[in-house]
């Protein structure tokens, strides 16, 4: 999936999809880049931190997953979604106490030495432009930019105390119905110009219905990722005609997911979304559907197909019921009400912990066997420096383009496994610090090149 180089610092995201503009890795005069990983790591709903209450895992432990995944992926690679949460009345509260937020702030910081990003969610069905106990919200001039509006609060204390790198905003579509079109893009372009900037990005919840719509004249988009799931709970399959409809609105930025029920409070009876049934698959079916989903994101056969996919890791939230699901050849399930697979209502791939599933190790393996790579030898030198580009998982048997600086200095063609080597020969900078990048049509990796004087 192309990558935006300012939103996930290792990225995405790019005019396509997959341009990590990413994130550089350095061995000594070597520099390698890869896309953007993004995982669920729930962390704190409120003042409670809902891996120790639900899954018996404390906060040191989850840091230490945390070292661990930045050793995988890279610092720099690495995306922790939804470490922070506040929904109203359940989990108590950040808002307004000062232990509560010092608390949480210092969690932030500690996963900020293993992640460049991590995100906190809010639901826009509960932060909005209607007056709460978040705030009043007074209407100025029909631009809704009254620094009272719950979600703009909710969004400052977010970013500007707790140091979070952007919002997931759960219930995108609904609230965008409910405002309409003019309200909802005026709303995202004031969040935009309050409180983004080129390593701070929204992520819309685009599970349901429809298509969230920038209209003409707004800006927003171009710092916001849209993120669809499955529509239904009974297949995995993602909709092609909907991925598409909004890579066309978001060029290069969807991020998929499975959708979930809730915090446990909204659990009912039946389950009603696709980490529901994930969750009750057995181990072996769910690396199945995770390597499905993550191939076809990676690897689409065409840019307005491409998308990257959050990797269930602690979180998101499951099914309290009884429900065992068996997955079938073409990625429906079949599901019963006997004998459980997966008793929790958060998940938990980790080996620790209760109702672990130990799926971790299995996960990063398909993550690590999808998500192209690209590496430079040396990254800096004088004029006539000769650099080998080495690239892997790339699309298979395709054409790569490597470019120096925005010019193209050499083709190739990925081997049937997406591996390709390329040099060419440094010749003429524009300036001091330039870029390699390799292009498969579909995924562009960038790293930076240093002149030296010989």
């Amino acid at each position: 999936m192309p990558t935006d180089p300012n939103l996930f610092p290792s990225s995405l995201f790019s005019s396509g999809l997959s341009q990590a503009n990413a994130a550089s890795s350095l061995v000594s005069n070597t520099t390698t880049v890869s896309a953007p990983v993004y995982i669920w790591f729930f962390g704190y709903i409120g003042n409670t931190f809902f891996p120790a209450h639900e899954l018996e895992l404390s906060q040191s432990a989850v840091i230490k997953v945390a070292q661990n995944l930045s050793e995988t992926f890279g610092k720099q690679n690495l995306m922790l979604m939804t470490a922070v949460d506040e929904i109203p009345a359940k989990g108590g509260t950040i808002t307004n106490d000062t232990s509560h937020i010092s608390a949480v702030k210092s969690y932030v910081a500690k996963l900020h030495q293993y992640a460049s990003g991590v995100y906190g969610r809010l639901d826009m069905s509960q932060f909005n432009l209607s007056p709460s106990g978040y705030g009043n919200c007074r209407i100025v001039a029909g631009q809704f930019r009254d620094y009272n509006c719950p979600i703009y609060n909710q969004t400052r204390l977010y970013i500007n105390q707790l140091g979070l790198d952007g919002i997931w905003f759960d219930k995108a579509y609904y609230y965008y119905r409910i405002a309409g079109k003019l309200v909802f893009n005026q709303l995202m372009q004031n969040l935009t110009e309050m409180f983004g900037n080129s390593t701070r990005k929204f992520i819309l919840n685009e599970t349901c219905c429809g298509i969230i719509t920038p209209l003409p004249g707004f800006t927003w988009e171009s710092e916001t990722y849209a993120s669809p799931s499955p529509p239904q709970i009974y297949t995995f399959k993602l909709s092609s005609k909907k991925i598409g409809q909004l890579n066309a609105a978001f060029p290069g930025h969807v991020i998929a997911h499975l959708d979930a029920e809730g915090p446990p409070h909204l659990i009912g009876t039946s389950p009603r979304e696709p980490m529901a049934t994930f969750a009750a698959l057995n181990v072996s079916a769910e690396s199945k559907v995770l390597s499905m989903l993550v191939y076809k994101g990676l690897h689409a056969a065409q840019r307005d197909q491409s998308y990257a996919m959050v990797i269930p890791l602690i979180g998101s939230w499951t099914f309290n019921g009884k429900l065992n699901c068996s997955l079938q050849a073409d990625f429906t399930v079949i599901c019963s009400r006997k004998s459980p697979d997966y008793q929790g209502i958060l998940y938990n791939a980790l080996s620790s912990g209760k109702f672990a599933l130990s799926t971790l190790k299995s996960f990063e393996q398909i993550v690590l066997e999808n998500t192209p790579t690209m590496s430079i030898d040396p990254n800096n030198g004088p004029s006539g420096t000769r650099v080998v580009v080495n690239g892997s998982y790339f699309l298979h048997s395709k054409t790569v383009t490597i470019k120096f600086d925005g010019v193209a200095v050499n083709t190739t063609s990925s081997n049937n496994a997406g591996n390709f080597t390329a040099s060419f020969v440094v010749t003429n900078y524009s300036r001091q610090s330039n870029y390699v990048s390799a292009t498969d049509g579909i995924n562009t990796l960038k790293a930076e090149f240093n002149e030296t004087v010989s």
